[in-house]
């Protein structure tokens, strides 16, 4: 990948995104191999969980392999640390599924001084509608 001040040379992008994906491994001996929630459906395989950081035109900043056994939300601390040394921090935008930003993963930008935009659940809609927002 090309270094970041050449991909951004006037700075930091105002907004980031991210998703992770899993990929099932055959075998048994892997550094980062567990058994973990599997999207591709495939029981009893061992699996890595794949993090991409983009910025907001979609250009990947980043890549991380974690173990395969974190929930989404657990892998957050790591970009959100990216971002703020890496990346020269400031005031940013973590765009994320609401499996990713979550609870915890709510606070922590906040504490960065960073925002983020997330869905919220059909639940949450029908309450706002039922108040008039």
């Amino acid at each position: 990948m090309r270094p970041f001040g050449k991909i951004h040379p006037a700075g930091q992008p105002p907004l980031f995104l991210y998703d992770v994906t899993s990929s099932y491994l055959e075998g048994q001996y892997n550094a980062f191999g567990c058994f973990g929630y599997n999207r591709d459906g495939k029981r009893g395989k061992q699996q890595i969980v794949i993090g991409l950081l983009c910025d907001g035109e979609g250009v990947p900043l980043a890549i991380e392999v974690f173990a395969g056994n974190p929930l989404d939300p657990q892998t957050m601390t790591s970009q959100i640390q990216k971002v703020a040394t890496r990346c020269d921090g400031g005031a940013v935008t973590f765009v994320g599924d609401r499996g990713m930003i979550k609870g915890p993963q709510i606070a922590e930008p906040v504490t960065q001084g960073f925002h983020h935009i997330t869905a919220i659940t059909k639940p949450q809609i029908e309450s706002l509608l039922k108040t008039g927002v």
